[in-house]
């Protein structure tokens, strides 16, 4: 009895270990290829974080987002750092402006010294009434300008033919405008501008008289000053509100274009400016201008697409005798219109310009841009046409602010 006991509990020990060792093969066996791939989703899952842009990308986005213009703006004690302002082709400028907190808002009160790499200084005052619907203003400026550059009147002028002169003026006066909603302005100036040429400063540029007889570079012989009378119609349908155009930016503007940028990114802009200048000295310097500007905007795949489109042209009648001072002349060149060309490049009585661009977001804060730009400066007006016009395109970038 004992014997078959125990081989009865050997029988029924054997029996268990066959049942269990199954279960120990299933459970020693290596997980299969969805387990794995499970797991290390599960894995990732719990490493993930935000995204987070690298060092160039967030200076972009604090450009963007307008921090710098924040941090600018704040002042001391009425007094706010300023980055250009006096003239095209004066370089790199930086100054201080000093505007006073005033205890209406619509009070305006400012002074701005500002000087350039090229030594170039300008210095002006304003003061006026500035409420939302319309500006009255009163303004002074001085300026010395010592390296102007002047390469021949007309669009045969040539690179080498370089020279430069003086040029300081004086500029008292006053503007007013109406805004009539959001878009749509008109603004008058008053005023009165002294320009004194003189010799160039510029060391390795020869002097304008060394290279061209006076007649032609008219107006460089003699101080003169002009009774300024302007009007101007401004229609103004683009998306970027900042760029509206105000009295004291209107009342200090020497070239339309050199305000003008294309940063706009839907919208259209029609600008029609009458101005006359009448010389009070000798009036051989006598003469009215129109200037007619019309900017398109069209913007696709969320406004990360542009196409920007402007034509200007300015016309200039002399009255039927007299010359226009070389100073005084509308001109193309430079990053405002003619791309590829030095500023000052091209000058004369009439001018006609048109720019193109194809923009897109490259990055946060960041636009390239494909550009085509034609244009012309001739003595006639029939010479306004689009026959052998200069022309320039390249690519470039433009930080958006």
């Amino acid at each position: 009895m004992m014997e078959r006991h125990g081989i009865k509990a050997i029988l029924i020990l054997i029996s268990v270990i066959l049942l269990l060792s199954p279960l120990t093969e299933a459970q020693t066996q290596p997980p299969s290829r969805v387990e794995l791939l499970r797991k290390k989703r599960l894995e990732k899952a719990h490493r993930l974080h935000p995204y987070r842009p690298g060092r160039l990308e967030r200076l972009f986005m604090f450009i963007e987002e307008g921090h710098i213009q924040a941090i600018l703006s704040r002042g001391f004690a009425g007094f706010y750092p300023v980055f250009g302002g006096i003239r095209t082709g004066a370089g790199t400028a930086g100054g201080i402006l000093f505007r006073p907190r005033l205890p209406r808002r619509y009070l305006h009160v400012s002074l701005r010294a500002a000087f350039s790499i090229r030594s170039y200084q300008g210095y002006q005052g304003v003061i006026g009434f500035t409420p939302r619907r319309w500006s009255v203003l009163g303004f002074i400026r001085y300026r010395q300008m010592p390296k102007e550059d002047f390469f021949g009147i007309g669009g045969n002028s040539r690179a080498e033919l370089r020279s430069t002169y003086r040029l300081n003026d004086f500029q008292v006066g006053g503007a007013a405008g109406v805004f009539l909603g959001q878009s749509v302005s008109a603004m008058v100036q008053l005023s009165f501008l002294r320009n004194d040429p003189g010799p160039g400063k510029e060391r390795s540029v020869p002097q304008v008289g060394d290279v061209f007889p006076e007649t032609e570079a008219p107006g460089l012989t003699e101080a003169v000053g002009f009774l300024i009378s302007r009007l101007q119609l401004r229609f103004d349908f683009r998306n970027i509100r900042k760029n509206r155009l105000t009295p004291r930016a209107f009342a200090l503007q020497d070239d339309p274009l050199a305000a003008r940028t294309l940063n706009p990114d839907r919208g259209v802009l029609l600008e029609l400016q009458l101005s006359r200048y009448d010389d009070v000295d000798t009036d051989r310097y006598s003469f009215h201008r129109l200037n007619v500007e019309l900017q398109e905007y069209f913007s696709f795949y969320r406004a990360h697409q542009v196409l920007a489109f402007r034509q200007f042209v300015s016309i200039t009648d002399r009255n039927g005798h007299g010359e226009i001072p070389i100073y005084l002349m509308q001109t193309l060149g430079g990053g405002n219109s003619l791309r590829a060309y030095r500023d000052f490049r091209f000058r004369d009585n009439h001018v006609l310009l048109l720019n193109g661009e194809y923009r897109w977001r490259a990055w946060t804060g960041l636009q390239m841009a494909l550009f085509f730009d034609a244009g012309k400066a001739v003595s006639r007006r029939s010479g306004l046409n689009f026959a052998r016009m200069i022309t320039s395109y390249g690519i470039g970038a433009r930080i958006r602010t």
